[in-house]
This record gives structure tokens, C-alpha cells and sequence, in this order.
């Protein structure tokens, strides 16, 4: 069986690693900015959305997967709700 791959600004992930992505609530930081990771029971699939448009935070051809506290450290400010 081969595995699903979701695409989330210009990273791509497999399936599962997304939903397990996202029940950990965390983001993923790319250079040109953060998506927040959403779930659809109608497509019964993880998919990302820019929540945080500012390039330079992660490096070109990088990406980090970080929680909201820990972003807000990095960008200096309290932008995103911390859980």
C-alpha cells in the first residue's frame, strides 16, 4: 500500500506524519513563513494554511516543525495562541 503524500506551502509530508503533526498542534516553519495544520473530515486528510506571512524565518530549503510557544519566541512576540 503506498503511502499518501500531503503537500503544505512547499513541504511535503506523508500522510500520517501530518495527522500526527497535527494532533501534536504543532506548525511548520518555512523560509517564506508558518502553517497552522487543520484537519478535514470531509476529505478525511491533514492540510495547512499560512498563518504567518514573514520570510527569513527558517532557512531556504528548511523546514522546522515547532509549537506556538516556541515560535513566538523566535519571531520575539506573542502572534500565535499558546496552549
Amino acid at each position: 500500500m503506498e503511502r499518501e503524500i500531503v503537500k503544505i506551502g512547499s513541504v511535503e509530508l506523508y500522510e500520517d506524519e501530518a495527522r500526527k503533526l497535527y494532533e501534536e498542534k504543532k506548525y511548520i516553519v518555512t523560509y517564506s513563513g508558518v502553517y497552522q495544520l487543520f484537519y478535514s473530515n470531509a476529505q478525511k486528510k491533514v492540510y495547512g494554511q499560512k498563518v504567518i506571512n514573514q520570510r527569513g524565518i527558517a532557512r531556504k530549503g528548511r523546514f522546522y516543525t515547532m509549537t506556538a510557544e516556541a515560535i513566538n519566541n523566535v519571531l520575539g512576540e506573542k502572534i500565535l495562541i499558546e496552549e
